[in-house]
């Protein structure tokens, strides 16, 4: 597994601000994407709630690829088999895996991104 570390420093802003802004850039951004790449996106997020049982997933929408984030992972899931197969499927299909100290984001490139 080849997982990209990143420092964050934590939210500034009221969670609820954060939620309704992720909310607000998911409904700018869907529309960039077709009905395969959503179909694709949500058969991957399928995938990464059956790896990681214990995680909460999300599946959200950016300009230039589609973030399945799986917020607070638990170590327990992460050395299972189901993520490592996961992780191997992200990998062989040319997705970022990104790792903070809070969620594992698997990074779904948009195809048309400039």
């Amino acid at each position: 597994m080849s997982y990209r570390k990143i420092d964050v420093e934590e939210i500034q802003m009221p969670k609820y601000l954060a939620v309704l802004d992720i909310k607000r850039r998911d409904a700018e951004n869907i529309g960039l994407y077709d009905n395969d790449e959503r179909r694709a996106g949500g058969a991957f997020k399928l995938a990464a709630q059956s790896a990681w049982m214990r995680g909460k997933v999300h599946l959200n929408f950016r300009e230039k690829f589609m973030a399945i984030k799986v917020q607070n992972p638990d170590w327990r899931d992460a050395e299972s088999r189901e993520v490592e197969a996961l992780d191997s499927l992200a990998q062989s299909r040319g997705y970022e895996i990104v790792s903070t100290r809070t969620a594992v984001v698997y990074r779904i490139p948009r195809k048309n991104a400039i």
